[in-house]
């Protein structure tokens, strides 16, 4: 079991700020650390309608300019089994797989999944009826999504990249409050996009 990193949540429940950007301002840096959610690679594997976004999304990492990851709760998400989507090939797409958040009846003591945030976990239920004000409690955060954003936090990663409408709603607390940076990948692409015409 791994250490995670220090939890600075201020009195005024403002400013973790783990990443190095300023005002979410990814286009900036060299190769932003981008946390792929389960829905992403369901939409890839599976070859729907928005498979070819996340395509772009690979190419990106191929070239290293961004760093794709997925959280081992992916595992929690899609389990194994001759029905369901074979995960073995995200290697080869450039995505890496961190850690997630030490729960002891799966993690192993030397494993790389690191010690939670108390601060993050007592927030769930308070984002979560936030979300079902907004979107619908079908639609709210679950327990699995809010350990892929705990694990996202741990693992100090940019941005955490959804589709999830329920995660999607929360994205102005989980930036005031933890320093979660949380997007679609169009609105990411759109960024690299600009950043690109920039320099030419």
């Amino acid at each position: 079991m791994e250490k995670g990193p220090a939890c600075a949540l201020s009195p005024e429940g403002k400013g973790i700020g783990h990443g190095p950007y300023d005002e979410g301002k990814l286009i900036a840096m060299d190769r932003p650390k981008l946390t792929l959610d389960t829905n992403l690679i369901q939409e890839h594997l599976r070859r729907q309608q928005k498979a070819h976004i996340v395509e772009e999304l690979v190419a990106l990492a191929r070239t290293g300019k961004v760093d794709l990851a997925v959280t081992r709760h992916l595992y929690d998400d899609i389990q194994p089994g001759p029905k369901n989507l074979n995960l073995d090939g995200l290697p080869e797409l450039a995505i890496d797989e961190v850690g997630g958040v030490f729960r002891s009846d799966i993690s192993v003591t030397d494993g790389p999944d690191m010690t939670g945030f108390d601060e993050f976990n007592n927030y769930y239920p308070i984002a979560r009826n936030l979300a079902i004000e907004r979107v619908g409690q079908r639609r709210a955060p679950d327990h699995r999504d809010w350990l892929h954003l705990h694990a996202h936090l741990l693992n100090q990663r940019d941005a955490f990249i959804t589709w999830d409408r329920g995660i999607l709603c929360l994205a102005p607390e989980l930036r005031a409050v933890f320093g979660i940076i949380v997007m679609q990948p169009e609105e990411y692409l759109l960024d690299e996009q600009s950043r690109i015409s920039s320099d030419d």
